[in-house]
């Protein structure tokens, strides 16, 4: 398999890209694009040993089982030179706990519509996508029938709500087009099989201690927690994989942990 490099002749991997890719790296997941390898990732990765200057998977660990994830930051060992940069990307447990306990409290003190909507969502977004037993979850259910608080909703998704103005809560069409987009993502999602066995669900969550920790174990050091527009790896700015579409001084998915480290 011919390795691609960038115009500075690094070797970069985007592991589980979706929609999300460039083709100065080289790509794979499970779509089928020509700059894209459609590949397991389960039966390793598709490249010789040392082959690789950085990898970068972003919201696709959090999919694996700890064992799985054991195992792909062995083969990403495996694959990175002496001095590789992994980057990987979580939702962060910890911020969403932090919210959920925010929510709660202001919900326990003033059980107003707004407060009781917002701490459902929280709870959607902490516990939904791990226990879903079909494809959307509840919070496809939620989304369906509009029982949401739209600004809220839109501080928490990200790029997939933000559509560049202030919501507010009338007939503003800017509300229409926000839940015509939430609807179309889970759409795209809602004629699968048991989300259990399509890999939609969580089968684990992160914080940066234990992601940290596990990017260790692996043989890396320099392991520090950074932001979405920053990275160790050579020319991140030309890509800048995690900046927001819509507003370039946000990351594109707010609620995401940021880590990474050096192979020794």
């Amino acid at each position: 398999m011919k390795i691609k490099t960038t115009k500075n002749g690094l070797a970069y991997l985007n592991i589980g890209c979706g929609s999300i890719f460039s083709s100065d790296w080289n790509n794979i997941d499970f779509i089928k694009n020509k700059d894209v390898l459609f590949w397991d990732i389960r039966k390793g990765l598709p490249f010789p040993d040392k082959s690789m200057d950085a990898v970068y998977f972003s919201h696709l660990l959090e999919h694996l089982s700890p064992t799985e994830a054991t195992n792909l930051m062995s083969e990403v060992n495996r694959i990175l030179k002496t001095g590789g940069i992994v980057r990987i990307v979580v939702p962060d447990l910890r911020r969403v706990c932090g919210e959920y306990l925010r929510c709660l409290e202001n919900v326990e003190k003033n059980p107003s519509a707004q407060n009781n909507m917002r701490y459902n969502w929280v709870m959607l977004e902490l516990i939904d996508q791990m226990v879903r037993e079909k494809a959307g979850g509840l919070l496809r259910e939620t989304i369906d029938s509009g029982d949401f608080d739209v600004e809220y909703a839109q501080s928490r998704i990200g790029d997939l709500a933000l559509s560049g103005k202030k919501h507010t809560f009338d007939n503003d069409p800017g509300i229409i087009s926000l839940l015509k987009k939430i609807k179309r993502k889970l759409m795209s999602i809602r004629n699968k099989n048991d989300p259990r066995k399509t890999g939609e669900v969580h089968r684990w969550m992160y914080d940066s201690f234990s992601l940290s920790r596990l990017i260790k174990s692996h043989g890396f050091k320099d392991v520090t927690s950074t932001k979405f527009n920053e990275s160790m790896i050579t020319d991140w700015d030309m890509y800048q994989f995690d900046r927001s579409t819509i507003d370039p001084m946000l990351p594109k998915k707010p609620e995401s942990l940021f880590v990474e480290g050096r192979k020794i």
